[in-house]
């Protein structure tokens, strides 16, 4: 029995997970159905799946990716599921059946085919397809002929509805999971132009306001300020102690990896009239003794030194807190969202809670188990995971 325990993101599936360990575990059922943008062919439904890797993680873009093996099927399947022709893959995983109800309960990913590779030989001939969430009909896309300026004063959410419905010709949009950014214009002026990366362009969009732009699992997007800086984030409900041999294993980290304690912004760019702009916006942490491990981003968006110093600021907070973090092997949790607000806490003494935030989850299903990698909370100082 581990010592560590944590708040549920809904605490109805923590508690129906522990009555199901209880009583000697229950079934995952992961099943896939694919299905093309053009209509042609209707659905097809993988008959096996050999195994399934579902990742969510905050540093991905695309956010949501996964891996699918199955056996190869049919000449005329393999015609059909052309990665070119855009497909959609509905990766589901259903816990059979719910203790607290009796019936299945199921999470399904909505995600985008973006390669089918074949591998012949050996004990068995496979199909792996790669998947990968909303973000990667953005990367795919650029303009042809047509510019477009979002002015400074322009609403973050409205430039982002239009720049998205844009880039996807419409087969993408813009959801809210989360409280709006603090920022209501983009303070500084953004063009989008012919062989722009749109995606980076809605990325510039989105951090401008302070925002995070992610999908989840759906074939869409969500906005919201990062949960860093959330009054009151996912997950954080009433404390339960996993006494039931919910958390496998534990690994907890301290590591200057990924963690910074100074950041510079910097965006360059050139106006209509052929003029070179340079702007730097700075933050760092003076209790920390130099010299410091400075991380620089750098951008082609007009800005200002205000704007640049206050990205800066808000990068600075989330970065610290990655020096600190810990990994949990569990029995599976699919309704498990990167940041959600967890507490974690040793059993000896469950007064001492840490707050922390989901960075990083990991299913497979076929296997019956989550992989967590939560991080220090922005606002907490304790040493996170002893």
């Amino acid at each position: 029995m581990t010592d560590y325990g944590w708040t549920a993101h809904t605490d109805w599936h923590s508690r129906g997970l522990a009555a199901a360990v209880a009583a000697g575990g229950l079934d995952h059922v992961v099943t896939v159905s694919l299905d093309r943008v053009d209509g042609v062919g209707g659905t097809y439904v993988l008959p096996e799946i050999l195994d399934a890797t579902i990742v969510m993680d905050e540093g991905w873009s695309p956010h949501t990716q996964a891996q699918i093996v199955a056996p190869i099927p049919e000449l005329d399947v393999l015609t059909w599921l052309d990665p070119r022709r855009l497909v959609r893959a509905t990766v589901r995983v259903t816990y059979a059946p719910w203790p607290l109800t009796g019936v299945p309960v199921e999470f399904p990913w909505r995600l985008w085919v973006r390669s089918r590779r074949l591998s012949r030989g050996g004990d068995q001939d496979t199909m792996t397809l790669e998947l990968a969430s909303a973000e990667a009909v953005l990367q795919d896309a650029s303009p042809w002929d047509t510019s477009y300026t979002y002015t400074a004063s322009t609403a973050p959410r409205a430039a982002l509805d239009h720049l998205v419905a844009w880039a996807s010709s419409s087969t993408c949009a813009v959801f809210t999971d989360g409280p709006d950014p603090a920022v209501s214009t983009l303070g500084a002026e953004v063009t989008v132009a012919p062989g722009d990366d749109m995606w980076a362009k809605a990325q510039d969009l989105s951090e401008l306001a302070g925002g995070w732009l992610r999908s989840l699992d759906t074939q869409e997007l969500y906005w919201s300020a990062r949960p860093d800086d959330w009054t009151t984030a996912h997950g954080d409900d009433e404390l339960v102690t996993y006494d039931g041999g919910l958390i496998l294993t534990v690994d907890a980290t301290n590591s200057r990896d990924g963690w910074a304690d100074a950041i510079q912004v910097v965006s360059e760019w050139t106006d209509t009239a052929g003029v070179d702009h340079k702007v730097t916006g700075s933050a760092r942490d003076l209790t920390i003794p130099a010299p410091h491990k400075t991380l620089t981003v750098r951008n082609d968006v007009k800005s200002t030194t205000t704007a640049n110093t206050r990205q800066a600021a808000a990068l600075l907070r989330r970065m610290k807190s990655r020096g600190r973090e810990v990994t949990l092997t569990t029995v599976g949790r699919y309704w498990q969202l990167v940041g959600d607000q967890v507490r974690l806490f040793h059993q000896s003494d469950p007064l001492n809670m840490e707050r922390a935030l989901v960075a990083r989850v990991e299913h497979r299903p076929l296997q019956g188990i989550t992989t967590l990698t939560v991080r220090d909370h922005p606002d907490e100082s304790a040493n996170m995971g002893g």
